[in-house]
This record gives structure tokens, sequence and C-alpha cells, in this order.
């Protein structure tokens, strides 16, 4: 009798791409683990997305989705307020890091992300995602940028000196800044 793969939904799968990344970087990323860790084999995710690099293309376009979901989530939760609703978002997107060397593999995948002209249309797109949902949410595309940039240093702080929860650490710096 054949063997057949469990069918397990891309979600699933995007959540393995994610937690492999976490769990050993972007050096160690592999199929196996990445099949290991959603319930498939290798095999299984290379007929299903004809490569690794067709694993991360899917992969990085649902990214790019999935931060729609984020912000219109943190809208629905707060709409009456846009800055509230952003910073919420922003923390969200934050909460795959669970320690320092959690965050230093997200850092590895984006300096590989930046250093590849094959992988950094990921790294932009994902960026371009995050200021073009931020620039609508709140009706300024400067502020956004200024939320973003000072989101991303706050998980810097966070990664040297990680006393407290990442999630409050980041909702804290984000609070810091001036409402436009």
């Amino acid at each position: 009798m054949p063997r057949t793969e469990p069918v397990v939904p891309d979600a699933v799968v995007f959540g393995a791409v994610v937690a492999v990344i976490t769990d050993v970087g972007p050096a160690r990323l592999t199929l196996s683990r990445i099949g290991a860790r959603a319930g498939l084999t290798a095999g299984a995710l290379v007929q299903r997305f004809g490569s690794k690099r067709g694993l991360l293309d899917a992969f990085a376009a649902q990214s790019r989705a999935n931060v729609r979901d984020v912000f219109a989530a943190a809208a629905g939760r707060h709409p009456a307020d846009p800055w509230g609703a952003a910073v919420e978002a922003l923390v969200a997107i934050s909460e795959t890091v669970a320690g320092p060397q959690a965050f230093a593999h997200h850092l590895a995948w984006f300096a590989l992300e930046l250093a590849d002209p094959d992988l950094r249309p990921y790294a932009t797109g994902h960026a371009a995602a995050v200021h073009s949902e931020l620039a609508a949410l709140l009706g300024d595309p400067a502020a956004a940028r200024h939320l973003r940039a000072v989101h991303q240093g706050a998980m810097v702080v966070w990664a040297l000196d990680p006393s407290e929860p990442l999630a409050d650490s980041v909702r804290r710096e984000l609070g810091a800044t001036r409402r436009p």
C-alpha cells in the first residue's frame, strides 16, 4: 500500500519555518527540520513547494499577508485608538522572539536576506507591508517610519538587556514615543 503524507495546512508548515529559524537559525534551516516540525517529510515539502526556495517564497508571501491580518485584528480591538492599535500590532509582530538567542537567529535570517539579492525581496516586502499598514492606520507615513525605527531599536535594546518580557519592553518603548 502506498504511503500517504498527512494533510497539513500551509499555516502549520509556515509556523514550522518560523520555529526552525527561531530554534536553530538560518544556517541550519533545512527541509528535514521544517518537515519534522510540521509532521511531514522533506520529500513531501519538495513535492508541495517544488524546492526549499519555493517553500521560502510561499512563506514570504504568507508573512506579508499575516502582517495585514495582525494590523486588522489590532485595529478591530482599538477602533477609536489608531496609535494603540499600531503599538499592539508591533508588539504582536515581535511575539515569535522568545529570548535573546531566538532574536539572534532572527537577526541572522535578516542579515542573510539583506546580503542575498534573491532573498532581499523577502525583507523589503515584509518591511513595506509593515510600513503600509502603519501608515494607513496612522494616516501619517512619517509616524509609521518613526514607529518602525523605535520598534526595531527596542528589540535590539531588549536583546542586550532581557530583564523583562520582550512584549513589555517593546510596548514601553513604543508608548514613550509621541503620538502624532
